[in-house]
């Protein structure tokens, strides 16, 4: 039936997670590329993997996709593998180096857990459990994020020094960078305030591109579509959204909503600090996540 094609599919991207996983760390301590076209990154300290993304920041939001999967199916069916699947492809993330994927999971990962759990009685005693959980996973993190702990392990060190940088924007150089970057593009929308310079004339892959990068798919589109055409598009997307949302709060038992509103808040934060939907399937991640919103909406009738 319906149900267990449903349950064929969803067990499918599982096993591809745990696959594409394993691959990441293959890649990152072999320090070799499976695929030959592989695009290598001389400038960067560390190896970062990449398996069959064209990036490694792709990668990392692959990754994202899968680990938002997994804890998905933990949350509803509690099942203990939907966990395992789901942290195997969070922790793979590490061997992107890429930040902003990290920070995008959690991110996507918080919001399912809210959803989900605004479905549960105010008082419940897992409520309880989940917000003191969540307290001492803040403090974890933040500890980790402050402070100059190291456990004497190169390659963890490493990840320890990646993921500290998140907050560093005054001394590290990709953050530094970036604002650099976010300041020109600014100058440019200047410009050409009302209908901007164009599409795809700023961006990484067009070989056409006039502007160059822009590390930051929200000014991408406010410098290529000006004013009028950022309010539309975003106008367009967080309609689908808040109508999602309603309908959630009226139909909590509809619960694939919780992974599409998870999927949409990584791919969101991710393209905040980077051009994320510039690639084609962090675009397709976007899409996939605002039709999944739009068919509940249509399917529910509200």
């Amino acid at each position: 039936g319906k149900k267990a094609k449903e349950k064929d599919y969803f067990d499918l991207l599982l096993k591809m997670g745990i696959i594409v996983s394993a691959l990441s760390w293959v890649e990152y301590f072999s320090h070799h590329y499976i695929l030959p076209s592989a695009i290598e990154y001389t400038d960067y300290t560390g190896f970062r993997s990449i398996v069959f993304s064209r990036t490694f920041l792709a990668h990392g939001m692959v990754l994202t996709f899968f680990s938002l999967i997994g804890f998905y199916g933990y949350l509803i069916k509690k099942k203990v593998k939907y966990l395992v699947c789901g942290c195997s492809s969070f922790v793979s993330i590490l061997s992107t180096g890429s930040r902003g994927p990290l920070v995008a999971a959690v991110g996507g990962l918080c919001v399912m857990v809210a959803a989900h759990e605004a479905a549960l009685k105010k008082h419940s005693k897992r409520k309880i459990v989940l917000y003191f959980m969540a307290l001492v996973a803040i403090a974890v993190v933040w500890y980790l994020l402050t402070s100059d702990f190291q456990v004497g392990n190169t390659t963890i060190d490493y990840f320890l020094k990646r993921f500290r940088s998140i907050l560093d924007w005054k001394k590290d150089d990709g953050n530094t960078g970036r604002i650099v970057i976010w300041q020109n593009v600014i100058e440019i929308f200047k410009q050409h305030p009302i209908f901007g310079v164009g599409p795809s004339q700023t961006g990484s892959w067009n070989p056409e591109s006039v502007y160059g990068v822009t590390e930051s798919g929200i000014l991408k589109k406010l410098c290529e579509l000006g004013i009028v055409g950022f309010i539309l598009y975003y106008l367009y997307v967080f309609d689908i959204l808040f109508k999602g949302i309603r309908n959630y709060r009226k139909n909590k038992n509809d619960v694939e909503l919780i992974f599409y509103f998870g999927l949409f808040t990584s791919v969101f934060i991710d393209d905040i600090t980077l051009q994320a939907t510039e690639e084609v399937i962090v675009a397709f991640f976007l899409w996939y996540a605002l039709s999944g919103i739009e068919n509940s909406r249509n399917r529910l009738k509200f």
